[in-house]
């Protein structure tokens, strides 16, 4: 099944080496995409992204985003493929890393919806990087937020709004004075 992170894929490189350890206590994921086999920066979106599937792992991230898909430590994590993360039947997806490529292997602020290894819904907010040298794009970079809460919330929000406004009973909400500051239409 693609999309949610069900299985570590295969331990590549372990947890993030020495010199990262300082990021281990950032509230952001980090991680690294290696390609196994480069591949030109100036092929089509759609050829870049079907050889990143074939042919890349996630060779190293911090402990802050294992958790975030239900694991424990990096090294559970680690070594997973690009189809362990990414729902590819989802077109917004697809097109989120269609414009990663066309922006010349950069985004900022792109909100995905992904899983966790046990199907959870999770919200991320993530940042991305490629890195190419002479000409072949090598490995991404990348940063993710954790903002599930937040869109749980205002989701949760939205519901309790037309809930509000499609009862036939009046509902009416007043400030700690009793002072009503809303009403529904009934």
């Amino acid at each position: 099944r693609h999309g949610p992170v069900t299985e570590k894929m295969g331990k590549i490189t372990g947890a993030l080496p020495e010199r990262y350890k300082a990021y281990e206590q950032s509230p952001e994921g980090l991680w690294r995409f290696e390609l196994t086999m480069p591949v030109s920066a100036s092929s089509p979106p759609d050829e870049i992204i079907e050889h990143w599937r074939k042919h890349s792992h996630l060779a190293e991230c911090n402990d802050t985003m294992a958790r975030m898909y239900g694991f424990e430590k990096a090294e559970d994590l680690t070594g997973a493929g690009l189809d362990q993360f990414i729902d590819f039947s989802d077109e917004n997806r697809v097109n989120n890393l269609r414009r990663f490529i066309r922006n010349h292997f950069r985004s900022m602020l792109v909100e995905t919806k992904e899983f966790d290894r046990f199907g959870n819904n999770r919200y991320f907010m993530n940042n991305m990087e490629g890195i190419v040298e002479n000409g072949m794009l090598i490995r991404v970079w990348g940063t993710q937020q954790d903002i599930t809460e937040q869109r749980m919330a205002e989701e949760k929000i939205r519901y309790l709004a037309m809930l509000m406004e499609n009862v036939s009973d009046i509902i009416v909400s007043k400030d700690k004075d009793y002072t009503v500051v809303s009403w529904n239409k009934a």
